[in-house]
């Protein structure tokens, strides 16, 4: 057996034992004759990667039932699985039923494990988009939220001009952007047949390319295509309509505008994820059907 085959069984052993011990296996925690309807797929990403235009738009697909936030498998587990069930909408057995929470890619390799030991054919749907432009608004989703009164520049750049400043805020949304460290806890545990990375930047700027792509990862029918999305002349992006009476569109706060970066900057903030972005295309190759990014770094 090989050393990543062994860690691999090592770590769902781990993680089938967890469950038992919480009391939340299915044949144990619930009563047969109680149905169960545990998602098929997991919807997350990394936080200001557009999983949630994403979600709008699964859910304008009469075949796909997508969930609010349930946070089970990070925050909830204790509460077992019939508790997870009840918290999720229901869905016909044609339909496809989605758990959407983006905190999961960040769950560190619990969270893996465990969706893996409750339900082991469980497809991912993961959300990514260029690391710089991502920590960027993550700067500008926190700074909307907590008012930090400070420039983005104020608040990543040291006074010296040629580093990064090293704070706990700072530096904890830089690691959300290292997408190989967290891709790797969902490598170790699933078969790569199960997982599909999304474009965010393509979901904004051509968003039926991708969902073609999850469309047929999904298997179900091609419904929703190019000529359901239109474009918000104001603001640049697309708004679409398939079952809705009117077009969904993006909130307000979506699509803040970023501050402009000096060339010395973006180049400092590149240099500070290529070693991640190296990584990450690498792991990509294991996958069935990789996205082509547009951001080369």
């Amino acid at each position: 057996m090989s050393l990543a085959r062994g860690t691999r069984v090592l770590l769902f052993l781990s993680a089938l034992l967890l469950v038992l011990i919480l009391g939340v296996h299915i044949y144990t925690r619930v009563a047969p004759s109680v149905p169960l309807r545990l998602p098929e797929v997991v919807l997350f990403g990394v936080k200001k990667s557009g999983t949630e235009a994403l979600k709008s738009m699964l859910s304008e697909h009469p075949q796909i039932v997508v969930s609010r936030l349930v946070n089970f498998y990070d925050k909830n587990f204790g509460k077992g699985v019939k508790w997870y069930v009840d918290n999720l909408p229901p869905a016909r057995p044609d339909q496809v039923l989605i758990d959407r929470t983006p905190a999961y890619f960040t769950g560190g390799a619990i969270v893996p494990q465990r969706i893996y030991a409750t339900k082991s054919d469980t497809l991912l749907i993961v959300v990514v988009r260029d690391p710089v432009d991502r920590f960027v608004s993550d700067y500008l989703h926190w700074e909307d939220r907590v008012s930090l009164n400070t420039s983005f520049h104020q608040f990543a750049f040291s006074y010296d001009p040629l580093s990064i400043r090293n704070t706990s805020g700072v530096t904890s949304r830089l690691d959300r952007s290292c997408y190989a460290t967290h891709l790797r806890h969902w490598l170790d545990i699933f078969p790569s047949n199960q997982i599909l990375i999304v474009d965010g930047d393509r979901l904004k700027v051509a968003p039926w390319v991708e969902m073609d792509r999850i469309q047929r990862f999904l298997g179900v029918k091609q419904i929703i295509s190019k000529h359901h999305f239109e474009l918000e002349p104001n603001r640049g992006f697309y708004c679409w309509r398939v079952s809705s009476p009117s077009p969904v569109c993006l909130g307000s706060k979506k699509g803040r505008t970023h501050p402009v970066l000096s060339q010395t900057e973006l180049e400092l903030l590149r240099r500070r994820f290529s070693l991640c972005n190296s990584q990450f295309r690498s792991q990509l190759t294991e996958l069935t059907d990789p996205p082509t990014f547009q951001w080369h770094y």
